[in-house]
């Protein structure tokens, strides 16, 4: 029994090695397949000789519109171009694409006789594409990889007419004819509206990342339409860039109907990509800007979504002007940077400018300005903007989300429980209301009132800033806009023989009578 047992045991321990033993071979030929599969890789993967060579060197090249520098360590000279690279671009093939389609690029603008001026070209990652004056290579041009060969061109015919007026579109219109461009097709004239974004012919309209790319061929190929109805006009490229902005615009609104827009989009930096000319305001904007309160979907940087936003920041300051009397308002720079970086406001005006942290915030913003500016910033100074905001369509948007407690990215205090408060309003808003309140039809006033009702108890200290804009509203409604500007100065006013005191006990009991 005992030497039975003793040989089981032996036998139990021989078939563990065997097995420990298979293991140990299966693991190797696993590792030896996956060995042999890289190196099989590396073999068949096709090397990449370069087909342009380039120097090496070392240049600093500072930005055209801040103080950032940057390395180029790469060089390419043939003739009279000379292009220099960043450290930022390594990638053979990319140089190579680069360096041939800037020297295509570079002969087909010569060979129509469109050059004037030599110029150098300054590629990297860390500039936008832009033109102008580098004290140091003189006329130059900065691209970013990403950029099309039909961009290249437009940039190069573009930096040999830079004091024009003209819009970036007429270089791309002639770049698509001269490079007989595979992104222009035939589409029906019908797209060309008063409504439409292709007739302003803005730069950010050709970028490769901005619209989507059945919209881009439409704005290149309208480009080339434009150019080619000018040169059936007895029009040469040389008269074509000769023309100044206005001449173009009666063109446009002969032949098509429509006119270029008031607004104008430059390149700007890597911080600003976009800077746009409009009227009075000179607006800087981060393509990744996010707005504290709108959601993505509503308000974003692309180009269709912030000509609308422009628009209607036009419609909302001409109203402005007129009920304030303003006839010429100072510069004001609007900074749209990143809505995140506020704590909790939607705006800030000061001195010549604005910062956006929601761009519902703009016509509010710029009725303090208009405050500034008459001298009449005083105990109101809140409620005037806001009392004369409301027809903005993004204003009353901002307010929608924010008070309907969508506003993801906004930071509702939790310790006043600020979000169940204005759902507790809702409740008490569609009372009011025969449906539900939506983006196109929420009624700010009403809202006011009811939070107001809800939240407002005598001797107490208002804890929210509707309702100060629903008392100054009441006034207004009851008893004129002229006592909310005396109201401005001084609060000890009396209105139609009332002390100040007895008209908010008046709209006290009115906002309490709503939430019986």
């Amino acid at each position: 029994m005992r030497f039975n047992l003793l040989k089981r045991e032996t036998e139990h321990i021989g078939k563990i090695t065997t097995t420990k033993k298979r293991v140990v071979v299966i693991s190797l030929i696993v590792v030896l397949l996956i060995l042999s599969a890289t190196m099989l890789a590396c073999c068949t993967k096709k090397h990449y000789d370069p087909k342009y060579l380039t120097d090496s060197c070392e240049l600093k090249v500072k930005d055209l519109n801040t103080s950032n520098e940057f390395n180029f360590d790469k060089v390419y000279s043939k003739e009279s171009v000379e292009i220099y690279l960043g450290s930022d671009i390594k990638d053979d093939k990319t140089i190579d694409f680069l360096i041939e389609n800037s020297i295509g690029a570079y002969s087909l603008i010569k060979s129509n006789t469109l050059l004037k001026t030599d110029f150098t070209v300054i590629i990297s990652d860390n500039f936008v594409s832009n033109c102008g004056i580098n004290e140091t290579l003189g006329l130059c041009i900065s691209l970013p990889s990403k950029t099309s060969y039909e961009e290249i061109v437009s940039w190069f015919l573009y930096s040999q007419n830079i004091e024009s007026d003209l819009p970036f579109g007429v270089y791309a219109g002639i770049s698509a004819l001269l490079t007989n461009s595979p992104l222009c097709e035939k589409f029906p004239l019908s797209v060309i509206n008063k409504n439409s974004i292709y007739s302003d012919l803005q730069f950010p309209l050709y970028e490769i990342d901005n619209l989507a790319d059945d919209e881009r061929k439409i704005a290149f190929s309208f480009a080339k339409r434009l150019i080619e109805d000018l040169l059936s006009d007895n029009k040469t490229y040389i008269d074509i860039l000769s023309m100044s902005k206005d001449d173009l615009s009666s063109f446009l609104s002969e032949k098509y109907g429509v006119c270029l827009p008031e607004y104008s989009f430059e390149p700007y930096s890597k911080e600003y990509e976009y800077k746009v000319k409009q009227g009075c305001f000179t607006y800087y904007i981060n393509r990744e800007y996010n707005d504290i309160i709108l959601p993505a979907d509503v308000f974003s940087t692309k180009y269709s979504v912030l000509t609308d936003w422009l628009k209607d920041n036009a419609k909302t300051t001409k109203e402005s002007d007129e009920v304030f009397n303003i006839s010429k308002m100072y510069d004001i720079n609007v900074y749209l940077d990143d809505g995140l970086k506020s704590t909790g406001i939607t705006g800030y005006a000061y001195s010549d400018y604005i910062n956006m942290y929601s761009v519902g915030s703009f016509s509010h913003e710029y009725i303090h300005h208009i405050l500034f500016y008459l001298g009449k910033s005083g105990y109101a100074r809140e409620v005037i903007p806001e009392m004369h905001a409301s027809t903005s369509k993004y204003a009353m948007a901002m307010w929608y989300y924010l008070f309907t407690g969508q506003a993801k990215n906004f930071p509702y205090n939790k310790e006043v429980k600020e979000k169940e408060t204005y759902l507790q309003t809702l409740t008490l808003y569609k009372k009011y209301k025969a449906k539900t309140p939506t983006v196109d039809d929420f009624d700010f006033w009403l809202f006011a009132d009811c939070f107001s009702a809800i939240y407002t108890e005598k001797g107490t200290t208002f804890i929210h800033r509707v309702q100060t804009d629903s008392l100054a509203y009441y006034i207004a409604r009851v008893y004129g806009t002229n006592y909310v500007w005396q109201i401005n100065m001084n609060t000890q006013i009396v209105i139609e023989g009332k002390p100040y005191l007895d008209v908010v006990d008046e709209w006290y009991n009115y906002i309490k009578s709503l939430n019986h």
